[in-house]
């Protein structure tokens, strides 16, 4: 489960009656952020990966260890950058498209070789 203190404690209220044994194993950013801590996460990244820890299925059976966490801001970090938006001029854009028809027939390159230079930039964005 993921949620704030309020959420998981009304959570619990409602879950389990007083007096009932059971272990809770808390994963917190702090500790996401020291798991990941060469990755250099934003807060909303290490918030991502709260969320997908959530929401695994397993962690009973397989567990929650430093490398989970790292996989998961791994793929949070891929799910973001296949999703984010890019600009680049439409002359750049008209130029690749071209490109894509014509299959490399682009006479000197040079128009190209821009438009790609423009694209490549904003993809690093």
């Amino acid at each position: 489960m993921h949620g704030n203190v309020n959420e998981i404690c009304a959570w619990l209220l409602e879950t389990f009656q007083p007096g009932t044994p059971f272990t809770i194993l808390v994963w917190t950013e702090e500790d996401v952020q020291d798991s990941t801590d060469s990755m250099a996460l934003t807060e909303e990244e290490a918030h991502a990966v709260l969320d997908e820890l959530g929401e695994l299925d397993d962690h009973r059976r397989y567990g929650i260890g430093r490398d989970t966490v790292r996989e998961l801001a791994c793929q949070v970090r891929r799910d973001r950058q296949a999703a984010r938006h890019v600009t680049l001029p439409a002359a750049s854009l008209k130029v690749l498209l071209e490109l894509a028809g014509k299959a490399g027939e682009t006479g000197d390159g040079t128009d190209a070789e821009e438009a790609i230079h423009q694209a490549q930039e904003a993809m690093r964005g």
